[in-house]
């Protein structure tokens, strides 16, 4: 977390400037897991973020499959911009 002050000079007059700012990288934590880049109010966003059952489309011959996840981590990378790192959720038989 990055947390600077900077003193701005205009003329006679002296102003503080705080920046409050996160930074940082994200990183794959396993190697089967994918990391994508999306808007907040995307319909991606909408599906990967369902309270009940997180989840992702997936296009196979022009059919539309639903795949649960489990999300890992996430990034703000912009405005309104983000990065999740998610993965397939298995199903034990």
């Amino acid at each position: 977390m990055l947390d600077n002050t900077m003193r701005v000079r205009c003329g006679d007059a002296i102003s503080n400037v705080n920046i409050n700012s996160v930074s940082g990288t994200i990183a794959k934590s396993t190697p089967d897991s994918i990391i994508t880049r999306f808007h907040t109010r995307s319909k991606f966003a909408e599906r990967l973020f369902d309270d009940e059952t997180p989840h992702v489309l997936l296009n196979r011959r022009g059919l539309h499959t639903a795949v649960n996840v489990i999300v890992l981590q996430v990034m703000l990378c912009g405005e309104g911009e983000l990065l999740a790192e998610y993965i397939r959720e298995e199903k034990e038989d």
